[in-house]
């Protein structure tokens, strides 16, 4: 138990349903070091879990050497739906991921030579630079880079 009163917890990993399996894995293998881990496929048995119906969906887990853990979900069926455009930040649920880099141009040629997109927004806040850029299916990535 916590000082709280709550249990304990630990975290375990972000799911981001994707277009591409195989771009999205060149992306995050290429621009941030994740590494190919467990591969889970599943079918109809998790239709009540995910709230879909006659599901068939392979999960890629994708880790980094820090202990991160993307799980990248792709769906044969039903497939993928929404847009891919870039979110605003203001819309409810998840904004945007972040990494501190210490080369924030290097990271910025690695997105774009991943199929992300750069944002011409890059701005400095107290001692850190900050630029916006997306994954290939639009998922807003923060890259800060500490000045020194």
């Amino acid at each position: 138990m916590t000082a709280h009163g709550e249990s304990s917890f630990v975290f375990s990993h972000i799911g981001l349903c994707i277009y591409d399996l195989e771009r999205s894995i060149r992306f995050y293998r290429e621009v941030f070091g994740f590494i190919e881990a467990e591969v889970y496929d599943s079918g109809s048995e998790v239709d009540r879990l995910l709230g879909l119906r006659n599901v068939r969906e392979r999960a890629q887990w994708m880790r980094h050497p820090n202990g991160l853990i993307i799980e990248l979900q792709y769906y044969y069926s039903p497939t993928a739906v929404g847009s891919r455009n870039i979110r605003p930040q203001n819309q409810l649920g998840v904004t945007h991921l972040a990494f501190y880099v210490n080369d924030i141009d290097l990271f910025v040629a690695r997105v774009s030579k991943c199929e992300g997109t750069v944002l011409d927004n890059r701005t400095t806040i107290g001692d850190v630079n900050i630029q916006s850029c997306a994954d290939p299916d639009g998922v807003r990535i923060s890259l800060m880079q500490v000045i020194r």
